[in-house]
């Protein structure tokens, strides 16, 4: 079974409680995740130390720990999310918070900020710290993962150790690089993507052709 990787930006005491049970019941639904707690960011700048599948961020933070992260009366879980697409375009992120209210489209947010989170930092879904919502939209997030990362994620999985080059302009990139950019965004990846989608419409048509 494929185990997805889930980082959980939340300092609150009961995370790892919490997440245990979110983690039991998904694997009943066989999706199987590891999950990592970040509980503390760092004031100059906030980034991961690899790529994740899924990335879920607390609106609101109360420890010291991300205080810095308080700017301009924003929310730290807002601030981070900023901070952390500017290196990454791709992965789905979940924005939660035992403040929201979705069924009172009560969110601490002004009109100009729902804007930004929904145009620019293309959150997957925002939703309230709930275990059963929190399960639901993980399962969500991870089945609808690029195919194409997925897909390169297993071979890779299996045939990593080979030495495989992707010609791109007028370099190669490493097979290592490769996923690191499907995942993370990045040109190379933009055209491998493409390249895929492109041959396989090709092929099936093909195919067609043929019947």
């Amino acid at each position: 079974m494929k185990k997805y990787t889930v980082a959980i930006i939340d300092d609150d005491p009961d995370v790892n409680s919490f997440f245990d049970v979110v983690k039991d019941e998904l694997l009943r639904n066989e999706i199987n995740i590891e999950y990592e707690i970040i509980g503390e960011a760092k004031e100059s700048k906030f980034e991961l130390s690899k790529p994740f599948d899924v990335v879920i961020f607390d609106c609101k933070l109360n420890g010291s720990n991300f205080v810095s992260y308080e700017r301009d009366g924003e929310r730290a879980g807002y601030s981070l999310i900023k901070e952390f697409r500017k290196n990454n375009k791709r992965t789905n992120i979940i924005f939660y918070s035992s403040t929201f209210d979705i069924e009172n489209s009560d969110l601490p947010f002004t009109q100009k900020e729902l804007i930004h989170i929904i145009n620019n930092l293309k959150i997957f879904q925002i939703i309230e710290r709930d275990i059963k919502q929190v399960i639901n939209t993980v399962s969500k997030a991870v089945r609808e993962i690029d195919p194409v990362l997925s897909i390169f994620d297993e071979i890779f999985d299996k045939y990593g150790e080979e030495d495989i080059q992707y010609k791109f302009k007028d370099s190669n990139i490493s097979a290592v690089d490769l996923l690191h950019q499907l995942k993370m965004g990045g040109e190379a990846a933009d055209d491998f993507r493409s390249n895929i989608i492109q041959a396989t419409m090709t092929n099936m048509l093909k195919f067609k052709n043929f019947e």
